[in-house]
């Protein structure tokens, strides 16, 4: 049945069955932790129950995608199974780790929780690749964009691997923890889809589609702040934007929102600095789209209560996801703001448009 929708039955298909969902998705982590404290109350013991219900035998944390209050995985495995192939989640869980230790530096978390997650992270991900010649690639995954289904080398996933096996090298040299040689090597030499004429990330291996479920490619400026040119940059948000089902999760469009404000702040700098011309046209065009992503991530919230739903139709509701996206698109899009390990950073803030002010009540930021 699968093979034979079309791209938007797919998605559409993918919508309806996520609306009867009410377990505890694993996947917010990344864009609710900047403005949560969950992992300072994590323990050892929940840690077991979530990585050790149904590694699908792999070695280390193989998380559930959807967990109960078990930590066991409950989601419905339909269509290929995302429980049984969306594996960057247990590479998200060690990024929102990282970012807890980056806001933090508490080192007796680091040494009692910290630590311990992101090393069996990390034997996961040795467990999960496959060698082919001089590379490493992983094989069979689900991406963010779920309605790709069983495909290979999904840039996402292969780079939150990646994070995930430094992630895990750098928590081990700062506790003088030993963790293996060849971790760093498999980061290194792991696949990541690039289409070097086009300037452009490709989702995953052979990638073609005609339209995306929800943001993907995006998610590597932010909120995982991958190494990339600016002009790479403003590619994926261009190229992937203009396919990305208007029927989506309400997380792509604050995502997407971010990605233009940086775009838009990066272009202004490069013209004033005489290194790359901004028309008026083009900085109107850039602004347009930074205001309009962002209006459309907060399009979610349902009256009368203004909670959030997965999408504009409906979905999963008390979408945490999609308000987590909204806050950062303020915090990080017009705020500017990014979290690194020596604090946070203001890189280019900005008022949001219609707005008087805009003002952040926090403290201790180093200015770029």
């Amino acid at each position: 049945m699968w093979d034979s929708m079309s791209r938007n039955q797919q998605i559409q298909f993918i919508n309806l069955i996520q609306q009867v969902r009410t377990e505890v998705v694993n996947e917010n982590d990344i864009l609710e932790i900047p403005f949560e404290n969950k992992f300072a109350k994590l323990n050892q013991t929940q840690l077991n129950q979530n990585f050790e219900k149904g590694n699908c035998g792999y070695k280390g944390a193989l998380f559930a995608w959807e967990a109960g209050f078990s930590g066991a995985e409950v989601c419905p495995c339909m269509a290929g199974g995302t429980c049984l192939h969306e594996h960057h989640i247990s590479g998200d869980i060690a990024f929102a780790g990282y970012q807890y230790w980056q806001a933090t530096h508490d080192i007796v978390w680091l040494r009692n929780i910290g630590f311990p997650l992101a090393f069996e992270i990390a034997s996961f991900w040795s467990s999960r690749v496959t060698r082919n010649g001089g590379e490493f690639v992983i094989l069979n995954v689900i991406p963010p964009d779920e309605a790709a289904m069983g495909v290979s080398n999904s840039v996402f996933t292969n780079i939150i691997a990646k994070y995930s096996f430094l992630i895990a090298t750098e928590f081990g040299e700062i506790l003088g923890e030993k963790t293996p040689s060849h971790w760093v090597t498999i980061a290194e030499k792991l696949k990541i889809p690039f289409d070097e004429e086009r300037q452009i990330h490709l989702e995953h291996d052979g990638f073609k589609a005609d339209v995306i479920k929800q943001a993907d490619v995006v998610l590597l400026g932010y909120p995982l702040l991958y190494p990339m040119s600016h002009i790479v940059r403003e590619n994926d948000l261009n190229y992937y934007s203009a396919i990305t089902s208007q029927r989506g999760p309400a997380m792509t469009w604050s995502v997407t929102s971010i990605g233009y404000r940086e775009v838009l702040a990066l272009r202004e700098m490069e013209s004033a600095c005489n290194q790359r011309e901004l028309s008026q046209e083009e900085h109107e065009e850039l602004a347009t789209k930074n205001s309009n992503y962002f209006f459309q991530s907060y399009q979610n919230a349902q009256p009368p209560y203004y909670i959030w739903t997965e999408t504009p139709f409906g979905g999963a509701y008390n979408f945490i996801t999609g308000a987590g996206g909204f806050l950062q698109g303020l915090i990080a899009g017009y705020g500017g703001i990014r979290l690194k390990s020596d604090g946070f950073h203001i890189l280019y803030p900005a008022v949001p448009e219609n707005t008087d002010s805009f003002e952040l009540q926090m403290s201790c930021f180093p200015f770029d």
